[in-house]
C-alpha cells in the first residue's frame, strides 16, 4: 500500500548546538490523521527536506510492517482476534498468514487454522496459491475446519 503519509513538514529547528548541529522535529501525517514524530540532531549543513523525504518514505515501509506483525500477533495468540486494515491490505494479512502458518505448531497452528477456516474460498485459494475450486483446496478447507473444531471445543471446556 502507497501513499500511506499524506504529508510531512519540518515543525522545528532548534538553536544551533555548541557543536554546529541542530535537533529537528517533523511531522508526518499518515492516511488515518496520526501525526508521527521524527526528532533528530542534524549535521550542520544538512538538507532537511532531503532527510524528511527519506524518513516518510521509511515510514512508508515501517508503518505496514508494524501493523503486519501486529495482525499476526493478534491471530496467533488471541481468539477471536481483532485485525487491524489501516495500512495494509485483507490479501497482506492473509499472505503473512499463511507464510506463518507453514511453520507454527501447537495452540499457534490452531489459532492461525481458525483465522484462514473463516475466510472465504477465494481468499483462501489466493493465500494458498491454490486454483478455487480444487481438489487441494477442499482438503485444505476440511483440514482447517478439523483444527477449528477442536479450537471451538477446546474453548467451551471447563477445568475439573
Amino acid at each position: 500500500m502507497t501513499g500511506i503519509i499524506v504529508s510531512s513538514t519540518i515543525a522545528d529547528v532548534g538553536g544551533t548546538q555548541v557543536d554546529g548541529r541542530k535537533y529537528v522535529t517533523e511531522h508526518h501525517t499518515d492516511l488515518v490523521g496520526v501525526v508521527h514524530s521524527v526528532t533528530y540532531l542534524a549535521d550542520s549543513g544538512a538538507d532537511y527536506n532531503a532527510i524528511l523525504a527519506a524518513n516518510a518514505a521509511a515510514l512508508e515501509q515501517s508503518l505496514p510492517a508494524a501493523e503486519l506483525q501486529a495482525n499476526i500477533g493478534q491471530i496467533s495468540t488471541v481468539y477471536p482476534p481483532v485485525v487491524t486494515l489501516q495500512y495494509t491490505t485483507q490479501a497482506a494479512v492473509n499472505a503473512e498468514v499463511r507464510t506463518t502458518y507453514a511453520g507454527a505448531t501447537a495452540l499457534t497452528a490452531v489459532l492461525l487454522g481458525e483465522y484462514l477456516s473463516a475466510l472465504a474460498d477465494a481468499d483462501l485459494a489466493l493465500a494458498f496459491g491454490y486454483a478455487s475450486p480444487s481438489s487441494e483446496l477442499t482438503a485444505l478447507r476440511n483440514t482447517l475446519n478439523a483444527q477449528s473444531t477442536l479450537l471451538l471445543s477446546g474453548l467451551t471446556q471447563r477445568g475439573q
